[in-house]
């Protein structure tokens, strides 16, 4: 029976405001305006970086990040990225959950389930994005890598998030960090694409598998840029869903 579902955050309950949004206004603080882009290029290339070399935490402490790239360029002054999410989300700036998100939140809520958000996001930086999105207040907890000392997709991260649970169940956007974790930590794992092809399945479990066989999953894997992660016998969802209403057929026949 499962009673608790944990989800990704952007890509899943929220667009994600960070690349188009408050790493762009972090740099403008710190740079021309002609070099906003390349300034934000440069922290993803450095949160990949520290990836690659197995510092999982550390590639997601946007501020250490601004500040080596910022010491790498010749950049003076420091900027605190929490303090812009803060400014961000008291602006009238857009940020918003996906239309699925909030009434399957409140549908799951509805059934007695319980709901976490498990995001690679530190605290201090997604916990204003999701309140003014709308969702902080439906979940019941909120595990980041600054909280834990890990990051997905390590098994510690997914681990402390299932603490106690009978039957989790892990909600994700990415294959190489969210559905590979679950997978080793030996949770259901869903797989969210919100993209994909309508005529594969209307059944999730069938639509996972063939969409697997048809090699879509690998493709999509292929396409991340943390890719290098993935072990590919544990990157199989279990579930393929194309919109978060789908969760709550997925735990009724679970259920």
């Amino acid at each position: 029976m499962v009673d608790r579902v944990l989800f990704d955050v952007d890509g899943v309950l929220i667009r994600n405001p960070y690349k188009k949004l408050i790493f762009p206004e972090v740099a403008r603080r710190l740079v021309e305006k002609e070099k906003v882009q390349e300034f934000v290029g440069l922290m993803m290339k450095e949160s990949i970086r520290r990836i690659r070399e197995g510092k999982l935490v550390d590639a997601y402490n946007w501020d250490d990040i601004v500040r080596a790239v910022s010491r790498r360029i010749g950049v003076k002054g420091n900027v605190s990225v929490a303090n812009v999410v803060v400014e961000v989300c008291s602006s009238t700036a857009k940020i918003e959950a996906y239309p699925d998100a909030i009434p399957t939140l409140l549908e799951l809520k509805s059934k007695g389930i319980e709901l976490i958000a498990l995001t690679n996001g530190f605290y201090d930086i997604v916990t204003p994005v999701m309140r003014k999105a709308g969702v902080l207040e439906l979940l019941d907890d909120l595990i980041t890598p600054d909280k834990v000392g890990a990051a997905k997709p390590s098994l510690k991260i997914f681990l402390v998030a299932s603490e106690g649970a009978m039957e989790p169940l892990f909600v994700g956007d990415n294959v190489s960090v969210d559905i590979c974790g679950a997978n080793f930590a030996g949770i259901s794992s869903v797989l969210l694409w919100r993209e994909l092809p309508e005529e594969l399945s209307v059944d999730p479990k069938e639509r996972a598998a063939k969409a697997n066989a048809l090699g879509l999953i690998q493709e999509k894997l292929m396409s991340e840029s943390t890719s290098f992660l993935a072990l590919s016998q544990t990157c199989v969802p279990d579930f393929l869903i194309r919109s978060l209403k789908e969760l709550i057929r997925i735990v009724e026949r679970i259920n």
